[in-house]
């Protein structure tokens, strides 16, 4: 586990006298990670197959981003070996779970697993957690001149209520404002993915005094949504950085104004709409869908 980037870093390396599961005396296998509790397809990572293999040699490395130290405490690792079927359902070979409780930061540590069987646990094993997903953001201030805001990436996003892979797009706005759309703006849309990588096009310059940003009721509102068709934005959820806000997003948006010149990067848990509110000008505007999908 790495703090400083937030990383949960894991290396599959090999498996050993696997279960064949192929008429052929063999299997086709193959990883799958989970963190648990949690959504089964948000927290999936998993190796490349090994075709007929039961000594299979992977050294693949996985890794899930957007990790606080309270995950550590509190979520395992559960990984599912399977046999890829090209023309029916995998088939499972085994699993194991492995807690993060005991990891030192900055420090590997080796296990060797003895594989169950897969009627010992059930798929959905720890629950499915309501938990919205996580986003990072960069904040760049260069004094009495401009707000640099940049998306850098989401992890583990599902929308509430589906079983799919969500297609996100975050739109950035600063509030309160003049007019309605001066300061909205919004990534490319990610196609099937609950970990997109937005890339230097989720960069977004405002023309912005320090005294403007100083302000009680100035804030950044981010918000996540699912684009599940033409004029259809599902929300996901939301995130607003202030003054007035309270934890990460209060700490992250003084440290920007305080480090001027310098780009000050967090992650973030994303919130559901309900209970992001800073005072009645900067609380968090949710629209109709289509209504919000045609405006910016």
């Amino acid at each position: 586990y790495d703090p400083i980037e937030q990383m949960l870093n894991i290396t599959i390396f090999s498996g050993h006298k696997l279960k064949p599961m192929d008429v052929g005396g063999t299997s086709d296998p193959y990883v799958k990670c989970n963190l648990i509790p949690g959504h089964p397809k948000a927290t999936k990572v998993k190796t490349p197959r090994k075709e007929c293999d039961l000594n299979p040699i992977f050294n693949e490395k996985l890794a899930y981003h957007g990790i606080f130290e309270a995950d550590i405490n509190t979520k395992m690792v559960r990984l599912t070996v399977l046999d890829f079927d090209r023309m029916t359902t995998n088939d499972m070979i085994g699993v194991t779970t492995v807690p993060l409780a005991g990891l030192v930061p900055q420090e590997k540590q080796m296990y060797r697993e003895i594989l169950r069987e897969p009627e010992e646990e059930k798929e959905d094993v720890g629950g499915i957690v309501d938990e919205r997903g996580r986003i990072q953001i960069s904040l760049h201030y260069q004094a009495n001149k401009e707000l640099k805001v940049t998306i850098v990436r989401c992890s583990m996003l599902m929308a509430p209520g589906s079983d799919t892979l969500p297609n996100p797009l975050v739109k950035v706005n600063i509030k309160p404002s003049a007019k309605r759309n001066m300061f909205k703006r919004k990534t490319d849309i990610m196609k099937k993915t609950s970990n997109p990588e937005f890339g230097p096009k989720a960069k977004f310059t405002y023309d912005i005094s320090n005294i403007d940003l100083e302000n009680e009721d100035r804030c950044l509102e981010v918000t996540v949504w699912d684009c599940t068709g033409l004029k259809r934005h599902s929300y996901i959820g939301g995130i607003i950085l202030g003054k007035e806000a309270g934890g990460t997003a209060r700490s992250h948006w003084l440290d920007a104004l305080s480090s001027c010149g310098h780009r000050v990067t967090r992650w973030h848990m994303l919130e559901e709409e309900e209970s992001r509110t800073i005072g009645e000008s900067t609380s968090l505007e949710l629209t109709d869908a289509t209504t919000e999908a045609s405006g910016i």
